[in-house]
């Protein structure tokens, strides 16, 4: 059996806009209270999802709630639904929480709820969720994300991701035949014998503690040796319209070695999006005959959007063959899923704003993170190295955090998080593919003697892995930008299990002596720290780019004799190994798309010469 969440929101990540009506996401209302001043904005600058997300602003204060968007959906009577939307609420003037009224037929309002609990102040997307089953008598229900004042005005909040679904919780398991044909799919066989050429199997699974899968019988030694045409077995319709994108996932093997599909017929996994009127071939068997079970992970990113999609494992046979083979074989199939690609993205940081501090007798450090002095951890005590003092010299907020340190050993503050991966949409960490981490921080470095930069510190079996960027620091007398992007291979990719990870800030000493006379001084504040974990063989578009950046940065710094002229853009191009073109675009244009798990051929050109041909590995 199929199951899955049917999407009731339309533009329910607020990519689509209309700037007819007050400049307002597509298929939204925009709804206040009498007395409230409200603003609605796309905003392109703090988004979960995609591209945009809308921020609502109270601009004064009103009784009741402020400001609001909603959308009207038909629904049934006497069903349950599943509302969620994330939140971003780092505003202490402001709060959002779901709220639903429903209708019946003559616009009478016959029932109403708060959904789930009101968002809070924190410096991360949240998800506010919960469930609402509607009256006997509903006809249509209004979905509305409210906002409020606590008594301040001008409060900000961002919004993403809404959705309204009906159906059981999510199953990632789609089929593991445990009858057949399965409830709701479609098999067409052109096979005359009893069991034809497509049928459940009992034994040679893929899996030896599942006792059925399904077999295509791609060599034939009775009667359906003599059958020609396409037989298949296809999905109830699928629902591809919501974001994340999905993967499709299954595992064959043959049940014996000895003879090959004749060359003349083929398998392959093919997939639809107008309902069977046309097919697109998502994989082909490539003939090999293993026995032990085999992975097949298929992105199905391309595809997302789409409302009505069918999949279908096809058995295309041309061949009257059968009298060369003297026992029937099978191709077996299991454990087919359908899961999404991308699987989540979180911060862990506790005040990466260092607005919460600590007070020792000795010293101050902000809540949350600890010292270290290259060789033992000082959680709120004071070293001979590494002073940190609460500032009120910042970049955002209250406060900042000020370094000042004379030693050699380049000392640093840290995060540190065990089971850091627990909330990785609830995949298992043995399914994860790879681990992301993007970083940024906010420095203030103004003196000659001091220079810093972030790194990442992995712990696995009393091992560590870590990733420092060559780049550092640089003297400005302005808040800089620093960026760290780290990418780990997971442990289904065979990588390492991590079990904890820890975000480190470390400080440098560029004095001409390492002692109190001669330390330095830096500022930190604002950081950002994002895991992602994903599987299913996508990689986010900001990590395309981040591998990019390191082969530009690479060009520049390693190929000898070569000028690249600054005010000529240089042209990137991307082909699959197949010599597919994939992707062009220069370094004044970067705009990114998203590549698949591969390996593919990268060309960098500059005054239309070719500068760099590299293996581009994803």
């Amino acid at each position: 059996m199929i199951i899955f969440l049917i999407e009731q929101i339309q533009n329910p990540n607020f990519e689509s806009w209309t700037y007819i009506t007050n400049n307002v996401p597509f298929a939204w209302d925009t709804i206040k209270n009498s007395n409230a001043n409200c603003s609605w904005q796309r905003d392109s600058s703090n988004y979960r999802i995609g591209k945009y997300s809308i921020k609502i602003t109270i601009n004064n204060n009103a009784s009741g709630y402020d400001c609001a968007i909603a959308q009207a959906k038909g629904v049934s009577p006497s069903t349950t639904y599943n509302l969620s939307v994330w939140v971003y609420d780092n505003d202490p003037n402001i709060y959002a929480r779901i709220y639903v009224q429903c209708y019946d037929n003559n616009n009478n309002l016959v029932g109403a709820s708060f959904v789930g609990s009101s968002s809070s102040d924190q410096a991360n997307w949240q998800q506010l969720s919960g469930t609402y089953t509607t009256p006997n008598n509903c006809s249509y229900l209004d979905f509305q994300i409210r906002t409020y004042d606590t008594g301040s005005p001008g409060g900000s909040v961002y919004i993403d991701g809404a959705s309204l679904t009906t159906g059981a919780s999510p199953s990632e398991l789609i089929e593991s035949f445990n009858t057949y044909p399965p409830s709701q799919w479609k098999e067409v066989d052109l096979g005359i014998t009893t069991y034809g050429l497509l049928q459940r199997r009992t034994n040679a699974c893929p899996f030896s503690s599942d006792s059925s899968c399904f077999g295509i019988k791609f060599r034939q030694q009775d009667a359906d040796s003599t059958i020609t045409g396409l037989s298949y077995l296809m999905t109830d319709t699928l629902d591809f319209s919501s974001i994340p994108s999905e993967t499709l996932i299954f595992y064959w093997r043959v049940n014996t070695t000895g003879q090959n599909i004749p060359s003349t017929d083929s398998i392959k996994v093919e997939i639809s999006t107008d309902l069977g009127n046309s097919w697109n071939s998502l994989w082909k068997w490539n003939g090999s005959l293993l026995t032990t079970a085999q992975l097949v992970s298929i992105p199905l990113d391309s595809f997302n959007g789409f409302e009505q999609v069918l999949i279908r494992f096809a058995f295309y046979k041309n061949s009257t063959s059968g009298s060369s083979t003297t026992s029937n074989r099978y191709f077996n199939i299991d454990s087919i899923k359908v899961k999404n690609s991308y699987v989540s993205r979180f911060n862990r940081l506790t005040n990466n704003s260092f607005e919460n501090w600590l007070l020792t007798n000795l010293d101050m450090m902000p809540n949350y993170w600890r010292k270290w002095n290259n060789t033992a951890p000082e959680d709120n005590g004071r070293t001979a190295q590494l002073w940190i003092k609460r500032d009120t010299f910042r970049y955002s907020g209250n406060y900042s955090t000020r370094a000042f340190f004379t030693t050699i050993l380049n000392p640093f503050i840290e995060q540190k998080f065990s089971n850091p991966f627990s909330n990785c949409a609830g995949y298992p960490l043995s399914e994860v593919d790879s681990f992301v981490v993007i970083s940024s921080v906010r420095f203030y470095d103004n003196d000659t003697k001091a220079k810093a930069r972030t790194g990442i510190v992995w712990y696995y079996s009393n091992n560590t892995q870590s990733d420092y960027p060559n780049n550092y620091t640089t003297d400005q007398s302005i808040w800089q930008l620093y960026q760290n992007n780290a990418k780990f291979i997971g442990p289904r990719l065979g990588g390492n299990n991590f079990d904890s990870i820890a975000f480190r800030i470390r400080f440098y000493n560029q004095g001409a002596l390492p002692n109190a006379e001669d330390g330095g001084t830096i500022f930190v504040d604002s950081v950002n720290f994002k895991i992602y974990c994903y599987v299913g063989n996508l990689t986010p578009v900001d990590v395309v780019e981040y591998q990019f950046n390191e082969y530009i940065n690479y060009i520049r710094t390693n190929i000898n004799g070569l000028e690249i002229m600054p005010n000529k853009p240089i042209k990137v191009i991307i082909y699959s190994v197949n010599g597919s073109k994939l992707y062009q675009s220069t370094i004044k244009n970067k705009n990114f798309i998203n590549l698949k798990r591969g390996v593919y051929v990268l060309l960098i050109y500059n005054q239309n010469k070719l500068i760099l041909k590299r293996r581009l590995v994803i």
